[in-house]
């Protein structure tokens, strides 16, 4: 994919600006380049560029012999994307700290733009566009623009000029450094469900290793008490195999809780774009 700038004034800001990029397998070591090249040809130049390596000695010994500009770490708590971000967070010694997919590209004037927004203290966050590019030829017929969102890319109907917006697209974002020193990282004290919701609900999950790790509607209440591991009645795997029954009966809560895999996303825009097909 490729992370676009938005439309701005001159750029003028001189906040100081980390960029931060979390890679984890080997298998994405071409496009790991690609992403590394593009923060480093920015007409605004990065004052550091750290890479964090998602618990792979391999891929980090490999990283450091070949990106000698580049800062390579090593994640330092739990495997997964947030505690790799939290590790680059408090590494970076910015300003400001922007953040780049392994798998993305930005456009070469993407810090510039993007450290112009900042000069209205009121804003705290700046994103941009993420345009998708297909690999083996044009994109798939059954997925529209709007469903790009599964593929972490802007979709149709978000916002082509600056605006506000309510999230910003994970492989395009940054943020001022206060931001986390107020709220804190990427962490599993954040949570949607309270824990009378989890408590009365059959829960099930994408994956059990990273919502035990991860999720906060998962990990606060286990920490508590509250429900054990044996409370997750199942995971997408056994669910889609049909080893594990869902809902029982209709008037039952049920709880999905689903730390983030793409390939869920993407089943479930196939299926509402085949069922508005008729």
């Amino acid at each position: 994919m490729t992370a676009a700038p938005l439309v701005a004034s001159a750029p003028t800001s001189t906040l100081t600006v980390s960029v931060v990029i979390c890679t984890y397998t080997m298998e994405r070591w071409d496009d790991v380049v690609r992403a590394v090249d593009s923060v480093r040809a920015q007409t605004r130049p990065a004052e550091e560029l750290i890479l964090v390596v998602d618990h792979n000695d391999e891929l980090a010994r490999h990283a450091r012999a070949v990106f000698a500009d580049v800062r390579v770490i090593e994640n330092a708590e739990t495997r997964g994307l947030s505690g790799a971000r939290n590790t680059g967070i408090r590494a970076a010694g910015g300003d400001v700290i922007a953040f780049l997919d392994d798998d993305a590209a930005a456009a070469p004037t993407w810090l510039a733009w993007m450290v112009t927004h900042y000069d209205d203290p009121m804003v705290h966050g700046v994103g941009g566009s993420a345009t998708p590019i297909w690999t083996g030829g044009p994109r798939p017929r059954w997925l529209p623009a709007e469903f790009d969102w599964v593929v972490g890319c802007t979709y149709l109907g978000q916002p082509t000029r600056t605006a506000p917006v309510r999230n910003l697209v994970g492989c395009n974002m940054s943020f001022r450094r206060e931001v986390f020193d107020l709220v804190g990282g990427f962490t599993p004290e954040r949570r949607e469900a309270d824990d009378e919701a989890v408590r009365r609900a059959r829960i099930f999950v994408d994956t059990r290793e990273g919502a035990v790790k991860e999720a906060g509607d998962i990990v606060q209440p286990l920490r508590a008490g509250i429900i054990g591991e044996d409370d997750i009645a199942g995971d997408l795997f056994e669910l889609t195999r049909g080893t594990r029954a869902g809902r029982r009966y209709h008037d039952q809560i049920t709880l999905f809780k689903s730390v983030g895999t793409a390939l869920e996303d993407l089943a479930a825009a196939q299926l509402a774009y085949e069922r508005a097909l008729g």
